[in-house]
């Protein structure tokens, strides 16, 4: 559990200062000799490298925290304040997760301006994964929504330089994952043409207020134009929304001894059913950690999915197969909508731009693929 305790005399919750080092923060309020056994002797047990933390940086991190103390470090007004303890704090998605390695928990805190819709939107998916025996389980939440408390699971995360076959990972590690994610809650159906309307109309209004460069702009307004044209031209089908994570990838998998967790579900939503799986296998070639183009292995994981909801679903397990295609330019869109809720950043920009490049190239060679089926 964090430690908040609050003031009593003018209640307010403390404010424990975090300083910034090496790309992340540490507070000062941390034991140097408690700090130091963790990230000395600790390491290996808590896979730190995973959260980007070194043991050579261990020197400059404990100076900064006893300068602090003194007075006498540089640059003292970029120390943070959050409402509760531990020894890393990271910046994520509207604001910043603080992990105590001792209770083992890890604290999403809101940015102040995040509204109380958004915030509570968030709360409730983790609590909806929270279920998943492979996702963190939900703690506490704070009664305001200023922050809300997971258990922190240590793992190895993965590595962008992994040459692991996906497809194996997928048939003997995650399948199950994604059946149990898409039938955690009740599964929606909503014809294409509205679903379409839906998104495209959203994501036009993201791009109004977003802060990218109108080259970047014209591009996103073009790709989401050619990829709604697919999808118009598809009968109005029914298609079926699940529980998806939103950005389920190897970056957010954590290999444990006999499986995988699965951490970070603040973006979780009802979706597109097969999402997830499109975004596992196109994630390998954004990064490219595979020489295949993934067809075969992405029809291959489709039908696996359909044998496995085929016993609960039969029309839901039909549907995934005969509308593979529309659900691959459902997901290009998808995915384009949470690319552009996250903050904006010249770094952002470059994941968008890639991304497309990634979707016109896998388009391209399923076009192919396709045709040669025939």
């Amino acid at each position: 559990m964090p430690d908040t305790h609050w003031n009593t005399q003018t209640g307010k919750p403390p404010e424990y200062p975090y300083i910034p080092v090496a790309g992340k923060y540490f507070c000062t309020q941390s034991s140097a000799a408690s700090l130091a056994w963790t990230l000395l002797i600790n390491t290996k047990r808590l896979h730190l490298n995973s959260l980007g933390i070194k043991r050579r940086q261990l020197p400059a991190i404990l100076k900064s925290i006893i300068r602090f103390r003194h007075h006498t470090i540089p640059g003292a007004t970029d120390t943070l304040l959050l409402p509760v303890f531990g020894q890393l704090c990271i910046r994520v998605h509207r604001g910043y997760k603080v992990i105590n390695f001792s209770s083992l928990t890890a604290t999403k805190v809101f940015d102040p301006g995040t509204t109380a819709s958004t915030a509570s939107g968030e709360i409730n998916s983790v609590r909806d994964a929270a279920s998943l025996d492979f996702a963190p389980k939900l703690i506490e939440i704070d009664p305001q929504s200023h922050w809300y408390t997971e258990t922190f699971i240590p793992g190895e995360r993965g590595s962008k330089t992994d040459r692991s076959d996906p497809a194996s990972i997928y048939r003997h590690k995650i399948a199950d994952h994604l059946h149990q994610m898409i039938l955690l809650k009740p599964v929606l159906t909503q014809g294409i043409v509205e679903y379409l309307h839906a998104i495209r109309t959203s994501l036009l209004q993201q791009l109004a207020h977003s802060q990218l460069d109108g080259e970047l702009t014209t591009r996103i307004q073009d790709f989401i134009k050619s990829t709604a044209v697919r999808l118009g031209a598809s009968d109005d089908t029914a298609i079926y929304l699940g529980f998806t994570h939103g950005d389920f990838s190897f970056v957010n998998f954590l290999y444990k001894e006999n499986h995988i967790a699965v951490i970070d579900w603040e973006s979780a939503k009802q979706r597109s059913v097969l999402q997830d799986l499109y975004n596992y296998f196109l994630t390998e070639l954004y990064y490219r950690r595979t020489q295949s183009n993934l067809l075969h292995e992405i029809d291959n994981a489709i039908s696996m999915l359909s044998q496995r909801l085929a016993p609960i679903d039969c029309e839901l397990a039909s549907n995934v197969v005969a509308f593979k295609d529309a659900y691959r330019w459902i997901y290009y869109l998808e995915r384009m909508h949470t690319l552009l809720d996250r903050e904006p950043s010249t770094v952002q920009a470059n994941v968008i731009g890639k991304s497309i490049d990634v979707f016109e190239k896998h388009e391209s060679c399923a076009s192919g693929y396709n045709a040669t089926a025939l």
